[in-house]
């Protein structure tokens, strides 16, 4: 088995060459990849035993252990030798066992969730992205196209799509649903002209979230409206941006939550991950009461 396994080791650990950083960065990064890395290094090192078994037999032999009687151990040479060193091989093998079998129990723990991350163009969407991702806002460019992360939060890996907003880029957003498990749509609160008009004209953060919500890709989709930009003097309460986009006329929908939050400062952001998560491990079908409106927090 170890012989074997370790003939598709550089294969497997290909991936191990960079570290985990540059692989994250890259969008390449698995936890099935470093599991596999893993296993094939310790097949490496089995293999390494089976070649080397042979010469630890003579070593062994050639120098015997001492017997309690105080002989020179000459008749427990190749016995003892031998079961020493299988017991050190079933040793080794036991631990390439428990160890990879622990890894993967840690990474299928972590449920795989796909997050599409969407909103009109210079609400915050990519700032809001990198600060879950590496913690602090970094200086953005507006997005042309997508970008695309995996932020690990809790037990859950959220494979988080980021996709530009701007109106010519929106007819592509319907390409980004298959398989979307929650829908967080970015606002900002301090555009009023672009939040709602009186006639829900089109291209407004509610026309585009209400139309985004008949799609039948998204009928079972979460959706997380982040009301961005709370720092900001003149910026509408979430209440205010719940009404403005009509989140309590949804009906038949799965849970959704409007969280205020910075981006900037990253105040509300976990506070709207800490809803999806526990919306996501309890799915059901959709009750006013799991409906929530929240402040961004203070501190």
């Amino acid at each position: 088995w170890a012989v074997a396994l370790s003939r598709v080791a550089p294969v497997a650990s290909r991936d191990m060459q960079r570290t985990v950083a540059e692989r994250r960065a890259a969008g390449e990064y698995s936890y099935a990849a470093d599991w596999m890395g893993t296993v094939a290094e310790r097949a490496r090192n089995a293999s390494q035993w089976v070649t080397n078994f042979p010469q630890q037999c003579q070593v062994a032999s050639a120098n015997p252990l001492p017997t309690p009687n105080g002989g020179d151990g000459a008749a427990n040479a190749s016995g003892g030798g031998v079961v020493s060193s299988v017991a050190s091989a079933l040793g080794n093998l036991f631990n390439v066992f428990k160890h990879n079998w622990r890894l993967g129990w840690i990474s299928s723990n972590k449920a795989e969730h796909r997050i599409l991350m969407i909103g009109l163009d210079a609400a915050g969407k990519t700032t809001i992205l990198y600060k879950l991702k590496l913690g602090e806002a970094e200086a953005t460019m507006p997005t042309i196209g997508f970008s695309v992360e995996t932020v690990e939060y809790k037990n859950f890996n959220f494979t988080c799509w980021d996709v530009g907003g701007s109106l010519n880029v929106r007819p592509l957003w319907r390409h980004y649903f298959q398989n979307t498990s929650a829908v967080i749509f970015v606002v900002d609160s301090n555009d009023h002209c672009r939040m709602a008009d009186d006639r829900d004209g089109c291209g407004t953060a509610k026309y585009e979230l209400q139309k985004l919500l008949r799609e039948e890709e998204l009928r079972d989709a979460l959706v997380l409206v982040l009301a961005n930009k709370q720092d900001l003097p003149g910026s509408w309460k979430p209440e205010v941006v719940a009404d403005k986009l009509g989140m309590g006329d949804l009906r038949s929908r799965m849970p959704w939550c409007v969280q205020g939050c910075c981006a900037a400062t990253g105040l509300g952001l976990y506070e709207g991950l800490d809803w999806l998560s526990q919306a996501l491990q309890n799915r059901k079908a959709f009750d006013p009461s799991t409906a929530r409106v929240s402040a961004m927090p203070t501190s």
